[in-house]
């Protein structure tokens, strides 16, 4: 009996690390462009506002779901750790921590797709330098007719690019929730409709 103990206890231990060792394996190095780690790392921020997900215990998705609440643009974040499929990132100001669900709706890889919406710089004078009414759509986080392409982005994130294959669009496709989209029009790189 004693030996059959032993031998369970054993191959438990194994099992153990065998599962430490593919947990490790599975967490993906995320640098920004001149190859700095932004894992852990001080000093990173939202580079377009972000919208979780209330009902679902605030998470967020490379979907890019447009829900109410926002996480605007240039917070300072934690990002604690990245998986293939998840990220785990901390708002400095409000304490709360979300998970970033990878989906391969993003069309990229993972860590590609976060690069887009973490940095160590937030382009503040870009934004100064952009129209009132796109300024409003940042601060609302939502869309408003005349804003300019590079507005829309910053106030909803990225369209998920399994819909709207490049920005050089002119009808952008989102997702408000699992059900319903939302179209954002283009004429001239402004919007000229909001079909919701």
């Amino acid at each position: 009996m004693q030996w059959l103990k032993h031998k369970l206890k054993s191959k438990l231990g194994v099992l153990t690390l065998a599962l430490g060792t593919a947990a490790c394996s599975s967490t993906l190095t995320l640098t920004d462009g001149t190859g700095q780690n932004m894992v852990g790392a001080q000093g990173i921020v939202t580079l377009v506002n972000l919208h979780p997900d209330t009902g679902r215990g605030l998470r967020l998705s490379a979907v890019n779901w447009q829900m109410p609440m926002t996480i605007p643009m240039c917070s300072e974040v934690e990002i604690q750790e990245v998986t293939k499929k998840v990220a785990t990132i901390r708002v400095k100001e409000t304490g709360i921590t979300h998970l970033y669900y990878y989906h391969k709706a993003a069309n990229e890889p993972f860590d590609q797709h976060l690069k887009r919406y973490f940095g160590y710089q937030c382009d503040k004078a870009k934004v100064a330098k952009l129209s009132k009414i796109d300024k409003k759509g940042i601060k609302d986080g939502k869309p408003y007719v005349g804003m300019s392409k590079q507005g829309i982005i910053y106030a909803m994130g990225y369209p998920p690019p399994h819909q709207t294959s490049s920005t050089d669009l002119d009808t952008w496709k989102y997702w408000k929730n699992r059900f319903d989209t939302l179209l954002i029009q283009f004429e001239k790189g402004k919007v000229t409709q909001i079909i919701d």
